[in-house]
């Protein structure tokens, strides 16, 4: 039965206030006796940044059919070699983890279905590829071939209900094929041969091509437009502002969002237009980012991009009534002394953060207190200390282990900081460097590291605020490792023994407890904070080699998934936060003895209710 809402519409209220709570409704009207002036929400456009792809690629293909937050990207190429790819990504709304591989590496192909049913299909491989695998959410596995090899195509549709139209073979072609699950069959063509149709949003019984390349070089980028309704293709009679070549689509013929994609004069466009199905309009949302040859999936409502060039980036499309940011680096104040090999207090925020220590031609008893917009010095340390640990806040932290003293060995002493002195506190019952420390000044923990004496590597002691006191080990050697959390919810993820890890485990005060893996290979003291179930580790060194990064994995006490990228790539940097809000990266290593003073703060994603808009009558 239908409602009063449902046939009339929302009465307008008569408020002393701003509506607010589950009120909030867009193109909802409200007058506010307060103001004398009647009001209402209305949803806007927006791109915002999500996590970036694990791999840097172009020209690979995706689940057009899948969501904002669940689809994949697959295969492409690599632009740092030029070679291909078989590797999947699995997105989950926040970031990217590891998926099954491909049977065939191969670039410039065209995807539809979902994460969990999702099929690809052509491709360049050198020939052109017929070449068709489906994706169940864990692997791929080849089914039978379409019967025209292309590349550059369109792709819509479903796992069993597929569309490939267009590209690019010996010639462009508007070849069209239909996909019922088992077989390919050909359908009448396109009007217009073209390629680049990346751009192409629908299903397999309505479609709508946008965009794409009619001729060789930028002459030939398209504005046209065509629908497909299962049997036919029509051209539509609204054309683009202007041709775009390789841009991103998504969403249903009469909701379609196109984007980006390279322009006349061979630049990136950052411009966004929506087709109803009729005419295209302009949309103010604009990618942070212009680029072209990526895929996309999603609505017009709540779409995404992934991929492409130039860029790792993934930004999410949404109109809404909220206002999303993505998470973020930024530029904070610069250390006094630029150094590495920092220890720091990890449980101090950002706005009052501590390190000290640290290494760069020669070990330090340098401390410096951040206030959130600068670094001051304070009191020194007893003695130089660097390959710490700590833990702790800006005014109660603790540093132990590593090296120090003259002449240098690997410590066992503890020293306390109240905020202003440094005093003697218990040593450790296993002297070491390169251990993980984390916790609070009478709550603190260390595990792992290179040891002076019997059983380092494995070794784990809890401290009090008096004593240490040995609990059990790890359940396997490690240093240099991210170390994040508290006492009693502590996770261990990465580290360096015989180069870089990608595991990860978890201690619940008692026992540890293996974690899922990162997905790639971190150590050489990345940048970590937050919990045990909403952390970061950021930064640190990739093999192969010396490989310092820039890269971000976050975890939500289940999975790692990738985050945004920092600034500024560097190894055994500092690190501080008990929250993902207050988390800091400072200082670090660029190479085997260079330091950087640099300093960034991070944001993660927040969503807001986007303010009230007044109506003007005048």
């Amino acid at each position: 039965m239908s409602t009063y809402s449902d046939l009339r519409g929302l009465k307008i209220k008569y408020l002393s206030s701003d509506t607010s709570g589950d009120r909030i409704t867009e193109g909802e009207l409200f007058y506010n006796s307060t103001t004398g002036a009647l009001k209402g929400y209305l949803g806007l456009a927006a791109f915002h940044a999500g996590g970036n792809v694990l791999t840097v690629r172009t020209q690979n293909a995706g689940s057009t059919g899948g969501t904002q937050s669940a689809n994949f990207i697959v295969g492409g190429e690599i632009p740092s070699d030029s070679s291909l790819s078989n590797e999947c990504e699995e997105y989950n709304g926040t970031g990217y983890s590891i998926g099954g591989d491909l049977s065939t590496a191969r670039r410039k192909f065209a995807g539809s279905g979902t994460l969990t049913a999702g099929l690809v299909f052509g491709g360049a491989e050198q020939p052109n590829s017929v070449e068709t695998e489906t994706y169940d959410g864990s692997s791929f596995s080849e089914v039978n071939n379409m019967n025209t090899a292309r590349a550059q195509h369109g792709g819509v549709g479903t796992q069993t209900a597929a569309l490939a139209c267009g590209g690019y073979d010996t010639a462009r072609t508007g070849k069209t094929e239909e996909y019922d699950g088992t077989n390919w069959s050909e359908q009448n063509d396109m009007s217009l041969a073209r390629s680049q149709l990346n751009s192409t949003a629908g299903t397999q019984t309505a479609a709508v091509v946008m965009g794409g390349n009619t001729t060789p070089g930028v002459g030939g980028y398209s504005a046209f437009a065509e629908e497909y309704d299962g049997t036919s293709w029509t051209t539509s009679s609204s054309t683009l502002p202007i041709g775009k070549n390789g841009a991103f689509g998504f969403g249903t013929l009469t909701a379609a969002v196109i984007t980006g994609g390279e322009i006349a004069g061979g630049s990136k466009s950052t411009t966004t237009q929506i087709y109803d199905g009729t005419s295209f309009a302009s949309s103010p949302a604009a990618p942070a980012t212009g680029r072209m040859s990526g895929s996309a999936a999603g609505t017009s409502a709540s779409g995404i991009i992934q991929a492409g060039s130039p860029g790792a980036e993934t930004e999410e499309f949404t109109i809404s009534l909220s206002a999303t940011t993505g998470a973020a680096f930024a530029s904070g104040g610069n250390m006094v002394d630029g150094r590495g090999f920092l220890n720091m207090a990890p449980q101090a925020t950002q706005n009052a953060s501590l390190v000290f220590g640290g290494w760069e031609t020669a070990s330090k008893s340098l401390v410096e207190e951040y206030n959130g917009s600068s670094w001051s010095e304070v009191n020194n340390m007893p003695e130089q200390k660097y390959y710490a640990a700590g833990a702790g806040t800006q005014t109660a932290a603790l540093g132990c282990g590593g090296y120090g003293g003259s002449p240098e060995t690997v410590k066992a002493n503890t020293f306390e900081y109240d905020g202003t002195n440094w005093t003697n506190g218990g040593g450790l019952n296993v002297n070491r460097a390169f251990l993980g420390g984390t916790g609070t000044l009478t709550a603190g923990l260390v595990f792992g590291g290179g040891s002076g004496g019997t059983g380092g590597p494995t070794a784990t002691e809890e401290y009090n605020g008096t004593s240490w006191t040995a609990a059990n080990v790890l359940p396997e050697s490690n240093t240099s490792m991210a170390a994040i959390g508290i006492q009693t919810a502590a996770l261990s993820a990465g580290g360096d023994p015989a180069g870089a890890r990608d595991s990860s485990v978890e201690y619940d005060g008692t026992n540890w407890t293996a974690g899922n893996n990162m997905n790639g290979n971190r150590g050489q003291q990345a940048g970590c904070f937050g919990t045990q179930t909403s952390a970061v580790v950021v930064s640190g060194n990739a093999p192969p080699g010396n490989n310092a990064v820039t890269s971000s994995e976050q975890y939500d006490g289940t999975s790692f998934v990738s985050g945004v990228n920092a600034s500024t790539a560097r190894i055994y940097l500092g690190s501080s936060g008990a929250t993902q809000s207050n988390g800091l990266i400072m200082g670090g290593a660029l190479g085997p003895l260079a330091g950087t003073p640099s300093t960034e703060e991070y944001t993660p994603e927040t969503t807001a209710v986007r303010a009230v808009k007044t109506i003007d009558f005048d």
